[in-house]
């Protein structure tokens, strides 16, 4: 016997013709190369696995940026690119949230550290596109919150842009 090629199935020539059995395994006489969206393992196609892609029956990961959620994808991209608000590395099943206190603009992010710091004036919640106003004078955002928090009693909010003197 010989070793079957990687990303290679194995078959009965006389399969083809539907002559035998085909998932008998013990008359296999022949190989090919594997179908998109399978993977070949020990000669035989397994459906390629959820956060991979399969071409000519050899796995690879989905690349960062986008996410893998079905199984026998085809391409490089996967299932979708990584939505806004999210951030997905590479062999990615799902979407992981920018974390409160940063936001996710654009699609297709790849790691948390490319997901924005909220600025001053403004919070964001976990899984964020955007950043959200921090709101009324009894609220303040000195930047970087997944909430307002709550001005202190006897303690009053400015913006440091429109006041002059403010610390």
């Amino acid at each position: 016997p010989r070793s079957v090629r990687e990303g290679y199935g194995t078959f009965t020539e006389s399969n083809l013709n539907g002559d035998l059995d085909p998932d008998d395994t013990s008359t296999r006489t022949s190989q090919r190369s594997c179908a998109d969206g399978v993977t070949c393992v020990a000669g035989l196609g397994v459906p390629c696995k959820i956060g991979s892609y399969c071409v000519a029956g050899i796995e690879y990961l989905c690349p960062a940026g986008v996410v893998g959620e079905a199984e026998e994808l085809r391409t490089a991209a996967c299932s979708r690119p990584c939505p806004r608000g999210a951030y997905c590395a590479a062999g990615s099943t799902a979407p992981q949230l920018c974390p409160a206190g940063k936001y996710g603009a654009s699609e297709g992010l790849e790691t948390e550290d490319q997901c924005t710091p909220t600025p001053p004036g403004y919070y964001s919640t976990e899984g964020a596109a955007t950043p959200s106003a921090c709101g009324g004078p009894s609220l303040h955002c000195p930047g970087g919150e997944g909430s307002p928090r709550t001005v202190s009693t006897g303690s009053e909010t400015f913006t440091d842009a429109t006041l002059d003197g403010a610390p």
